[in-house]
């Protein structure tokens, strides 16, 4: 099949440069167009940045033209089986339309709430966008039913984790020793994350290391600066390593984002990691409790302390844990490459 993917692919590691390597992996003819072509600026330019905010969160009309009319001509040029859009907050109705007339399927795939508490991730224009679809696949439960009054084909998509890089890694004795900590994060700054970290240290002595953008943020006093590894984040082979040299991989949900799991929740178990995330309904449902992960509620430092120092003191429990979790991820449909073959189901039923 001939695919269009629209999305940043630029970074390895991410959800679109995996859905990318999925792609070509499976002997598909890959086009990518990123979806901030034409619009570098108002990522790169402290001007643009504040013309957007005073432009409602929208790039100029002039600007996202120029964006869109460079997909549409990769479009016309290609003539796609499939073209994959990747969130799409400056992807319009219109453009729908227009773009269906070179593609044989135009989908929609968000790893975000559609319908977000957080503003700058979601738009006007990628909403109104929804009816247009052939297809919406959306990464949380939730969305389904709130969506279906818009557009009947939709679905849950599950995240996944790709093989090539969440695995368990082989890694030096020097590589051991850089990784090894008691309790690793892995992700963005945000204030409840950083709260729960800065009370659970208050009155712990477990290492700790935090590798995720935005860490900057906290105050100067706060007591978990230090356990700060990177401020760019940790991505790849060294991911995967710092994940399974770490005693525990805590697991930390968006409120608004109404997360339930994340690509974590797979990707910490792939990697051979111990899981300890926040409880939720589906996280639970995918996980045998203590056995495959382990669980704490969102707002108890107390019970995230308890479960730490138990699985601390007890480390072929611990492990026993861990080997579960991974069997559990590696033994299921949980790759890439399954949510590629997902993506190709609903093309054939599509043109039956």
């Amino acid at each position: 099949m001939k695919i269009i993917l629209y999305g940043d692919t630029d970074i390895e590691g991410t959800g679109a440069w995996c859905y990318a390597e999925a792609i070509k992996s499976q002997g598909h003819e890959l086009f990518v167009y990123k979806n901030d072509c034409f619009l570098e600026m108002y990522s790169r330019s402290l001007f643009w940045k504040i013309l957007r905010k005073l432009n409602h969160r929208s790039v100029l009309k002039i600007h996202r033209q120029e964006h869109f009319t460079g997909l549409l001509t990769m479009a016309e040029t290609t003539l796609p089986d499939m073209i994959i859009i990747l969130k799409g907050i400056h992807i319009g109705k219109e453009d729908i339309r227009t773009l269906k007339n070179f593609a044989r399927f135009v989908v929609n795939i968000n790893h975000d709430d559609f319908f977000s508490h957080n503003k700058n991730i979601i738009s006007r224009r990628q909403f109104a966008a929804l009816p247009y679809y052939d297809h919406i696949f959306t990464t949380r439960q939730v969305n389904v039913g709130e969506i279906k009054p818009y557009n009947s084909h939709v679905e849950f998509f599950m995240f996944a984790y790709y093989p090539g890089i969440h695995t368990v890694p082989l890694m030096t004795e020097g590589e051991k020793t850089k990784y090894s900590t008691d309790v690793l994060f892995i992700g963005t700054y945000e204030k409840h994350r950083a709260k729960m970290l800065e009370k659970l240290m208050a009155s712990c002595r477990f290492n700790l290391a935090i590798y995720g953008i935005g860490w900057h943020r906290l105050a100067t006093s706060s007591i978990i600066r230090k356990y700060v590894k990177s401020h760019s984040g940790i991505w790849m082979h060294e991911m995967a390593k710092a994940i399974a040299a770490a005693k525990i991989t805590v697991g930390f949900l968006r409120k608004e984002n109404r997360d339930e799991y994340t690509q974590r929740s797979l990707e910490i178990p792939a990697c051979g990691g111990l899981l300890l995330a926040e409880r939720s309904g589906f996280h639970q449902h995918l996980f045998n409790e203590d056995k495959e992960a382990v669980f704490f509620d969102a707002d108890n430092v107390d019970e995230l302390k308890e479960k730490i120092g138990y699985l601390l003191a007890n480390q072929n429990t611990a492990n026993q844990i861990r080997a579960s979790g991974h069997k559990k991820i590696t033994n299921g449909n949980f790759t890439y490459a399954d949510r590629i073959h997902q993506l190709i189901e609903r093309y054939n039923e599509f043109h039956r």
